[in-house]
């Protein structure tokens, strides 16, 4: 199949016109919730700006969007820590509008960042904040 040309979207606002009506796989890989806060754009509605609360309901919107044009559709997140240390597991959270819409989990796969080993750095860290580390992202892959 021929590949289209790339388009700047916001995919919360609906499908694509420029887009085919079906594909077989959509990747989505939304910024990891405020862990990119600011990275993309100090835009009050980027999504690494928003509450939680707005993350998963926009969330919703660009799951709503997806499900009508996919068969499959994949995502790849990566929990939050946070403070006090407890972690928001966003790959578990943003299965929830899938579920509405009867999808399944094809496959969770667990997929490392480079290579399993930390830095010096990041061990430190670890050990001063008494905080267990995380080095993947979770890749969740749905089909109807």
């Amino acid at each position: 199949a021929p590949l289209s040309p790339i388009h700047e979207h916001d995919i919360t606002t609906g499908w694509p016109k420029e887009a085919p009506k079906k594909a077989d796989l959509v990747l989505l890989d939304p910024p990891y919730w405020q862990q990119a806060k600011g990275r993309y754009s100090d835009d009050s509605t980027d999504l690494a700006n928003v509450s939680i609360e707005d993350f998963n309901a926009r969330w919703g919107q660009v799951v709503a969007a997806c499900a009508k044009h996919a068969s499959r559709i994949a995502y790849i997140i990566s929990p939050t820590q946070l403070e006090d240390g407890s972690v928001i597991d966003h790959a578990t959270d943003l299965l929830q509008p899938f579920v509405k819409l009867g999808w399944k989990v094809e496959r969770r796969v667990i997929v490392t960042y480079n290579t399993q080993q930390a830095t010096g750095q990041q061990v430190t860290w670890a050990r001063e904040n008494k905080r267990m580390l995380k080095l993947y992202r979770d890749l969740i892959i749905l089909k109807v």
